[in-house]
């Protein structure tokens, strides 16, 4: 269980707190249903963000163990089941759409993009150096 909260890396969730900066600049702080809307948003992005590392290690995991420092990687070394880790990414990602899609359709669509996008990423645009560049920034 260690090895799959690992991979979920939820130590970069913090990254995801850009979703709420529209209802501090936007003055809705006070409002209730904005910010369960903003809260949504950010489990939403946690959970995707999480499927989407989780996805990506299960992509590299054999290149992975040929790398000094990526080899201690849950997933590489071992660590963690495959099956578990690829059940997890889906679950996560059904979740964080479903979840997100069910309080707002538009939102949901952008964190499904954002879960294509990555996923895309994880088996292509990663080896086109420009795109490898724009993506990571």
């Amino acid at each position: 269980m260690i090895g799959l909260v690992r991979t979920m890396r939820i130590k970069q969730w913090t990254k995801n707190a850009f979703v709420l900066a529209g209802v501090v600049f936007d003055g809705k702080l006070l409002d209730p249903e904005m910010v369960v809307r903003a809260l949504v948003a950010f489990i939403g992005f946690c959970f995707a963000s999480s499927a989407v590392y989780l996805f990506n290690d299960l992509v590299d995991m054999e290149k992975d163990r040929q790398h000094p420092r990526k080899r201690l990687r849950p997933l590489p070394a071992g660590q963690l089941n495959p099956r578990l880790a690829a059940f997890a990414s889906a679950l996560l990602a059904v979740a964080a759409v479903g979840g997100v899609m069910a309080l707002d359709f538009w939102t949901g669509v952008i964190v499904l993009s954002y879960l294509l996008l990555n996923v895309a990423y994880s088996f292509q645009l990663k080896h086109l150096v420009i795109i490898d560049v724009m993506m990571i920034a």
